[in-house]
């Protein structure tokens, strides 16, 4: 029987040194590609108030579920897929310790994933046009005078964005986070596991009321001329995501009818020591191959993305193969294409690492072609930006479109990112490169 204690002990200290072996591995590859905002912070601290055991045996799914994109992101060297391996080896190696575990803490890893962050910043923007429509809507039919321009509002001469803080990650994330502590709170109150369906349906729901906080929060900071450095900025944000967001989820995670646990569960009884730390080094290695493959170059290469209004301006090449092209009027980045799977060089996450705030975006045409516009504000320096994807003639302003055509056209999409000092210097740009590119006189 000591025996058998003991090496109960030494195989929970192996799965302790592997755990954090593996997470300080992921790290160590990922670590350029992490960011630990308030939603991301919240999310790891709530991560142990999440876990609970659940009956059944150990679930081996997850160590298959590693194993695949495992050699997924070492074909693609994808972060996603990186991220993914790393997300269920870790959740399978707490299983081993903990015995099978229910599903919130993996929702929640994917949840502050840098993945997720990226998307819901891409998808921000629409959303931002969409509610700054909504609210000029409302305040018209009410009898008061608003314009709308993209992701500007203008109330009696007053000036107001709607930034990606108004609706991006802060509040949405943050929101889901919390909807997942409170299903946590529940399981642990009443015993019992909430399921995958449970899980989708209220973040959906928490998703649409995040929505409508957001919605309602542009409204008052517009009505009342609340301006972002106003203290009452962030109060308003908050309240509204209390009232509009979080009271309403926390009756209706009442109504669910869980599974509940009938019997008392126990910890997993392993065969012998080898069986539990066999997995350790396998785990390791799989992320270890699929980290390595993260700087590898994709051998994409994009064809006619040059102009001669490049040949004026000096160049440089820079890392990761961007070239920029300058002079005193223009700052011209072509970043090269990357695979359909992995993350971009996008200029509203970019522009952020310069110190530079990305504002008025909107989308512009330019003799046919949709791109996206904006300005680009470092204390009282400022810049006037666009950017489009390009593979040859074929141009498009949508991540959607250059990732889909990358997977089934075999596309190739360069990002053309061209700033200037004033706004007539960089419609002069665009217009010259357009004219050139389609033959229009």
């Amino acid at each position: 029987m000591e025996q058998k204690y003991r090496q109960l002990s030494l195989s929970n200290l192996a799965l302790t040194i592997g755990v954090i072996l593996y997470a300080l591995l992921f790290y160590y590859y990922g670590r350029e590609n992490l960011y630990f905002g308030f939603a991301e912070v919240l999310g790891l601290i709530s991560f142990p108030f999440l876990i609970q055991r659940t009956e059944g045996k150990l679930e081996y799914g997850y160590l298959i579920a590693a194993m695949v994109f495992a050699i997924g992101a070492f074909c693609s060297g994808s972060f996603s897929l990186f991220y993914a391996t790393f997300v269920f080896g870790f959740y399978f190696l707490l299983s081993l310790g903990l015995g099978r575990l229910n599903v919130l803490p993996l929702v929640l890893l994917f949840l502050i994933s840098p993945l997720v962050s990226h998307v819901t910043s891409m998808f921000s923007f629409p959303i931002r046009l969409q509610l700054s429509h909504w609210v000029a809507h409302v305040l018209s039919v009410a009898g008061i005078e608003i314009f709308s321009e993209g992701n500007l509002l203008i109330l009696a001469g007053e000036r107001f964005l709607v930034d990606q803080e108004c609706v991006g990650l802060k509040m949405l994330i943050t929101g889901l986070v919390i909807t997942l502590v409170l299903l946590a709170y529940q399981e642990r109150k009443y015993k019992y596991s909430t399921t995958a369906k449970q899980i989708f349906i209220v973040m959906t729901i928490s998703f649409m009321f995040n929505i409508l906080a957001n919605f309602s929060r542009i409204l008052v900071l517009v009505l009342f001329k609340i301006g972002p450095d106003h203290p009452l900025h962030e109060i308003v944000g908050v309240f509204c995501l209390l009232l509009y967001n979080l009271t309403p989820l926390v009756f209706l995670v009442r109504f669910f009818k869980p599974k509940v646990m009938e019997q008392e569960l126990e910890l997993p009884r392993l065969q012998s020591y080898k069986s539990r730390i066999i997995w350790i080094p396998i785990l390791i290695l799989c992320l270890s191959l699929a980290g390595h493959a993260l700087n590898r170059d994709d051998g994409l290469i994009s064809a006619n993305v040059r102009s001669s209004i490049l040949d004026s301006l000096d160049k440089e090449e820079l890392d990761n193969k961007v070239i920029k092209y300058s002079n005193e009027d223009l700052l011209v980045y072509i970043k090269p294409p990357v695979s359909p799977i992995r993350g971009t060089h996008d200029p509203k996450f970019c522009w952020r690492g310069s110190g530079y705030a990305l504002k008025l975006i909107k989308q512009t045409v330019f003799q046919g072609q949709a791109i996206y516009t904006g300005e680009l504000v470092k204390g009282k320096d400022k810049l006037y930006t666009a950017w489009w994807y390009q593979d040859g003639k074929s141009i498009t302003n949508s991540e959607w479109t250059w990732r889909t055509k990358g997977i089934f056209d075999s596309k190739s999409y360069a990002l053309i990112n061209i700033s200037a000092n004033s706004q007539n210097n960089l419609k002069q740009a665009i217009e010259d490169y357009f004219t050139e590119l389609y033959g229009v006189e």
